[in-house]
């Protein structure tokens, strides 16, 4: 699968974890950022298991056993708690709202810090710098999914 510029699970694995440092940051934390990370986080196994779709009974049982480690890995992060709040959250994006800003009232500083007003919901609030989720923060969350893609595929991979 190629998609602009990106030729394997790897390439955009490396654009994630570039991202993912980024949005850690006072001027990378954004709302266009935030929905990169959970779109890319989510499909990553798509781009893995190229075309596995797993066919499952009404009770959820595979009936299709996985051949290939993609598609044997595919089916381990679909079990994993975190990454199934990043599924929910790619397809439910609303879901996901942004607490109050970290910042103080200083608009003057926010306005230095701050690479554009987009996504400014008040000059005395600036960019939301914190994302919550069922009151966990979603930097965590993503961090840890980003870290279970890197320990059971990525190093398996490449020893």
């Amino acid at each position: 699968m190629a998609s602009f510029g990106l030729q394997t699970p790897e390439d955009l694995f490396r654009e994630i974890d570039s991202a993912l440092t980024a949005f850690k940051t006072p001027k990378g934390t954004n709302n266009q950022t935030l929905f990169f990370l959970l779109a890319a986080l989510n499909h990553l196994r798509e781009w893995i298991a190229p075309g596995y779709k797993p066919n499952t009974d009404k009770n959820g049982n595979l009936r299709n056993t996985p051949k290939t480690a993609g598609e044997k890995f595919y089916v381990l992060i679909y079990e994993n708690p975190e990454w199934r709040l990043i599924n929910e959250l790619c397809n439910g994006y609303k879901h996901c709202l942004p607490s109050e800003s970290v910042q103080d009232d200083n608009a003057s500083s926010l306005m230095a810090d701050m690479h554009s007003l987009t996504g400014v919901n008040s000059l005395s609030h600036g960019h939301s710098q914190c994302y919550e989720v069922n009151g966990r923060g979603v930097v965590e969350v993503m961090e840890t999914v980003r870290d279970f893609y890197q320990k059971e595929w990525f190093e398996k991979q490449n020893p």
